[in-house]
């Protein structure tokens, strides 16, 4: 199907809905460049004719969501910098080098995976006296899973979400059980809302 007004087809209006709360622009996919406002409720996509395709507000990246499309049609996964202009591959060296002042590496827990070495970070000693952990010594006790949820498996991509037992079933985003259902970016609270689109 072809939206008759910007010649986009059902999969770029998808496109533009799934990806969330931000604007989205697909000029690539049309002669004018189409903006698709993605704030409103599902049911509603709003079109906006621009000039070019970049909102004025700076809360799109026509180019990454034209990337993930490109990904998506080809098959081929990558790793790419949208926002070269911006985006250094070394970063910003002054914010590292501040975090690598203030910050060192730590082993940490994470749900859904467990103990991850030097996944975290911790305030260095010269810090710590601004350390919540050491001015409010809580022990929260071990980190307990529920026994059906396969999380861990979903985020190392073993698994998808329609393999967990318990998705829809009994872990919906109004009653999460584990931490991928938790927020609108947890990969099963996406599956959930978007899973059944055939794009």
């Amino acid at each position: 199907m072809t939206h008759p007004d910007s010649g986009m087809t059902r999969r770029d209006l998808l496109a533009a809905g799934a990806a969330g709360a931000m604007t989205l622009a697909l000029g690539r996919l049309a002669p004018a460049a189409e903006l698709f406002n993605a704030d409103k409720p599902k049911s509603t996509v709003v079109l906006v004719r621009r000039k070019d395709a970049v909102a004025k507000d700076g809360t799109a990246n026509p180019k990454a969501v034209a990337e993930m499309v490109d990904m998506v049609e080809s098959g081929q996964p990558a790793v790419v910098n949208t926002y070269p202009r911006s985006v250094r591959p070394e970063g910003n060296r002054t914010a590292v080098d501040v975090m690598h002042r203030v910050f060192e590496v730590r082993e940490a827990e994470w749900r859904g995976l467990g103990r991850v070495p030097a996944s975290g970070l911790a305030l260095r000693p010269a810090y710590a006296r601004f350390d919540a952990a050491l001015a409010f010594p809580v022990e929260p006790g071990p980190v307990r899973e529920h026994s059906g949820c396969r999380c861990g498996d979903v985020l190392r991509g073993v698994v998808e979400p329609l393999d967990c037992p318990l998705f829809r079933r009994v872990c919906t985003p109004a009653r999460p059980i584990g931490p991928c259902m938790v927020s609108a970016e947890g990969a099963c609270a996406a599956w959930y809302k978007y899973g059944d689109v055939d794009v």
